[in-house]
C-alpha cells in the first residue's frame, strides 16, 4: 500500500463531525482519508499500543515484587538498596519484552511509514520495550522519550544532578548515594573518565540470565560485594566489551554498576538526561520544520496519530495536542486522530474545532479497520 500514490483530490475530501468520540464506519473512513492525504505524519504510541501484544500497562501492575508496585520498582534507589529486587525487576521486564512478538499493528504502521519519505514521518513513544526497533522504517525517525531497556549505561552519574543553569553537577545526599559516589570517585582515580562512561552503551546478551538470590547483599555492603571499603571492585573485561554481564549486578568497564537507559520515576541521572535531551532536540527540530512548512503552504497537512496514550502518564497526550494546537494557531492544517477506548477529553480549543477525531477502540483493531479503508481509497483513486 503506497499511500503517497493515493492522494485525495479536493473533490474526494470528505469530513465528519470531529467533536465526539466514535468507533463507527464513518470515523474510520474519515481517519483513513486524513492519513492518505497528509504530507506529514507524527505517530505517538503509548502503553496501550503494546498492550495488544499482551504486554502489561501501568494500570495492570503485574510487576509487584517484594511488596513493591511498578512505580516503586522503577526507581534508581532500588538498584542500590536491593539489587536482587531492582535488577531482578529489570531482568524480568527484559525477558518479557524479548519473548513477546509485536502484534500486527506494528506491521501495518511499518508499511504506512515505509511508503513515505523518512523526513516526513516521526515516531514518538513512551514505550521502553524496544519493539519499534525491530522494524526498519519505524526505527528511522524514532524518539523513545523514556529510553529503552535494550540499552544499558554506566550508573556513575546516577548519584548526581544538575544544580544550576551552568550545568554544575551536585551529589545526591544520604548514605546510599555517598557510598555509590565513592565507587565512582575510585573509578575516576583509576583513570576511567566521565566522558568515556558517558559514551558507553551496552546491550544485554540474548542469553543473559543471572540468578539473583533472595537476600543478596545491598550495594552499600561494599565488602560483601567484593569491593574495597572505599570504592568499586576491579573488573576484568575483554577489550571489545564495554561491560561485564557475568557480574551481579552487571558492571561497566570502570567497575561501577550498570543501569538500564530508562528514565525512572524521580530520575536525575545527568548522563541519561543528556542522552534523552540530544534525541529530543532532533525531534523538536523536525517538529518546528513541519510547523513552518504548514504555515507557509496551506495545501500541506499534518496528521498526529495517537494510539494507546493514557492519562496516568499524560505526557504523550499533551504532546499530541500541543503539536496540533500550535500548528493550527499558525494557520496550518493539522488533525489529531486519537485511538483509545477511554474517553478523557482533549483541551477545549481542540474539542471545539474540526481538528480532532477520537476513535474509541483498541489500537490493533483500529489500525486494521483504518488500513482496510486506506486500501479502498487507493483502489478508487
Amino acid at each position: 500500500l503506497k499511500l503517497k500514490k493515493c492522494r485525495i483530490s479536493s473533490t474526494q475530501r470528505w469530513t465528519v463531525p470531529m467533536n465526539a468520540p466514535s468507533a463507527d464506519a464513518d470515523a474510520y473512513r474519515a481517519a483513513a482519508r486524513l492519513i492518505a492525504e497528509a504530507d506529514y505524519l507524527l505517530i505517538t504510541l503509548g502503553a496501550g499500543f503494546s498492550a495488544d501484544s499482551g504486554l502489561p500497562t501501568y494500570a495492570d501492575d503485574p510487576w509487584a515484587k517484594d511488596g513493591k508496585g511498578y512505580q516503586e520498582l522503577c526507581d534508581t534507589r532500588v538498584l542500590l538498596e536491593d539489587p536482587a529486587c531492582g535488577y531482578g525487576f529489570w531482568l524480568q521486564s527484559l525477558k518479557r519484552y524479548r519473548s513477546t512478538q509485536p502484534h500486527e499493528g506494528y506491521h501495518i504502521l511499518e508499511r504506512w511509514v515505509g511508503s513515505r519519505p523518512p523526513s516526513n514521518v516521526w515516531i514518538y513513544t513512551s514505550n521502553v520495550d524496544g519493539h519499534l526497533r525491530r522494524f526498519p522504517a519505524l526505527a528511522r525517525q524514532l524518539h523513545e522519550v523514556h529510553g529503552c531497556i535494550e540499552d544499558w549505561m554506566c550508573s556513575s552519574s546516577m548519584g548526581y544532578f544538575r544544580c544550576d543553569d551552568d550545568g554544575e553537577l551536585c551529589p545526591r545526599s544520604g548514605p546510599l548515594w555517598e557510598a555509590h559516589n565513592e565507587e565512582v570517585a575510585l573509578a575516576r582515580r583509576q583513570g576511567h573518565t566521565r566522558e568515556s562512561c558517558l559514551k558507553m552503551v551496552a546491550n544485554p546478551p540474548l542469553d543473559w540470565s543471572p540468578c539473583f538470590e533472595t537476600g543478596q547483599p545491598r550495594c552499600s555492603d561494599a565488602e560483601a560485594h567484593g569491593h574495597s571499603s572505599k570504592g568499586a571492585r576491579a573488573v576484568t573485561i575483554g577489550e571489545d566489551s564495554p561491560a561485564d554481564w557475568s557480574a551481579m549486578p552487571p558492571r561497566c568497564r570502570c567497575g561501577v554498576v550498570l543501569r538500564p537507559s530508562v528514565l525512572m520515576f524521580g530520575d536525575v541521572d545527568a548522563a541519561l538526561l543528556e542522552r534523552q535531551k540530544a534525541r529530543a532536540d532532533i525531534y523538536q527540530q523536525w517538529e518546528a520544520s513541519v510547523e513552518e512548512a504548514l504555515a507557509s503552504d496551506s495545501s500541506k497537512s499534518l496528521v498526529v496519530l495517537e494510539i494507546g496514550c493514557g492519562i496516568r502518564v499524560p505526557a504523550l497526550r499533551l504532546e499530541s495536542e500541543e503539536v496540533v494546537n500550535d500548528s493550527c494557531k499558525r494557520g496550518g492544517r493539522a488533525h489529531l486522530l486519537r485511538v483509545n477506548p477511554e474517553r478523557p477529553p482533549p483541551r477545549p480549543e481542540l474539542l471545539a474545532s474540526d481538528s480532532y477525531l477520537h476513535i474509541r477502540e483498541k489500537g490493533l483493531e483500529a489500525l486494521r479497520r483504518i488500513d482496510a479503508e486506506l486500501k479502498d481509497i487507493c483502489e478508487d483513486s
